[in-house]
């Protein structure tokens, strides 16, 4: 049972707020009013890699003054959150050893009596997506262990931050999703002449597929047109088309492959056009949350055996609802080329793919995250149950 007896004020940092994440906090906003908490999303405008992937969102958060700085081979971010967290209940703010301001608020800053009275984690608990040395493992680790609480992407991240000290009734599993609710209604809106247009408006002859997110080294560009080279001399017409924006396009766009479509930023109209104009999505680099629109729209999804993918890969069952090959540009294109000319599998794929799609959906990851909050907010801080 709460023992608030106020209306409690929530803080949630983030690096920037990129586009999909507008519908998850605004149905948070929603969901926690409702029970008398006033939430406050606060970030900094988007600097460099982030600023070219084109998807940030400034009206939703309150904005922080933020800077980089170089130290070593790492690059750490200073932002200025006193004015949102300083009356804060609970903050809530990245799982990263890069933001400056989650050591203070970790540290002495949670001692001030201006300081936040909780404060909470969410992150993916181990680092998936780049190589780590053995002392930033143990640093992500620790501060882990200080939180008041920790708000996991997965339960294979939850499990983790256990293990690293966290106490297991502290934990939250959020399940990292999007918006499937707007895919769905932008996929029941769609013809079936749908796909048939885009394919002729891209100029698609034959067997096509599609890569969709934020176009970064992450996604592995040379392993893609690698693996594109191989398609087209094996299968006539074939095309690769390429939704997102970021740094990396401006090197796919240097290449003389006629084979490859750069279409910019999608949006969920588009995503519904990439699956009808294809009907296999392939990720040469990182899987993230891409997993949960191909599941949405029914994509079976090609992958490698890449070590730096991020948590949602767990979201897909090889061979059930996504192939992964070795990481090399001939086993991926193979594994591409089989799903194309394979209607029936594909098509038993595409199903399985509808069918899981159901576990991982906004409403469910609002209502885990919701709950998470309360449970932090009546729990007392760590310091004072220790």
């Amino acid at each position: 049972m709460s023992r608030r007896s106020r209306r409690a004020r929530v803080a949630v940092l983030q690096p920037y707020v990129p586009r999909y994440r507008v519908a998850l906090f605004e149905a948070l906003e929603e969901a926690l009013a409702d029970d008398g908490i006033d939430l406050t999303v606060a970030a900094p405008a988007p600097r460099g890699v982030t600023r070219e992937r084109a998807d940030a969102v400034t009206t939703l958060a309150v904005p922080l003054r933020a800077a980089s700085v170089r130290l070593g081979r790492r690059r750490v971010v200073l932002r200025d959150p006193r004015a949102v967290v300083a009356h804060a209940d609970l903050v809530v703010t990245e799982q990263t050893r890069r933001d400056v301001d989650t050591y203070l608020l970790l540290a002495a800053g949670r001692a001030l009596p201006a300081g936040p009275a909780r404060v909470a984690l969410w992150g993916h608990g181990p680092t998936t997506t780049r190589a780590v040395t053995g002392w930033e493992g143990r640093l992500l680790d620790r501060l882990t262990a200080r939180a008041d609480w920790f708000f996991a992407y997965t339960h294979a991240g939850a499990a983790h931050a256990v293990a690293a000290g966290m106490p297991a009734e502290r934990v939250s599993v959020t399940a990292n999703t999007l918006d499937t609710d707007a895919l769905a209604a932008a996929d029941a809106a769609a013809d079936p002449g749908t796909g048939a247009r885009a394919r002729q408006r891209w100029k698609v002859a034959g067997p096509a597929v599609a890569t969709v997110g934020a176009l970064d080294a992450s996604k592995r560009p040379a392993l893609l047109l690698a693996a594109g080279d191989l398609l087209a001399e094996r299968l006539p017409g074939f095309t690769w088309l390429v939704g997102g924006e970021g740094p990396a396009r401006a090197d796919l766009a240097t290449v003389d492959a006629p084979w490859l479509r750069l279409l910019g930023p999608v949006d969920a109209a588009g995503k519904v056009e990439l699956a009808r104009a294809t009907g296999v999505w392939a990720q040469p680099g990182r899987v993230g949350l891409v997993a949960v629109d191909a599941l949405a729209l029914g994509c079976p999804l090609v992958t490698t055996r890449y070590p730096f993918h991020a948590p949602e890969v767990a979201y897909l069952r090889d061979g059930h609802t996504t192939v992964v090959t070795a990481d090399e540009p001939a086993a991926f294109a193979d594994a591409i080329a089989a799903l194309l000319t394979d209607p029936v599998r594909r098509a038993a794929m595409a199903q399985q793919c509808r069918a899981d799609a159901a576990a991982h959906t906004l409403e469910a990851s609002v209502a885990a995250f919701a709950a998470g909050i309360r449970a932090a907010l009546d729990a007392p801080p760590r310091r004072a149950a220790a």
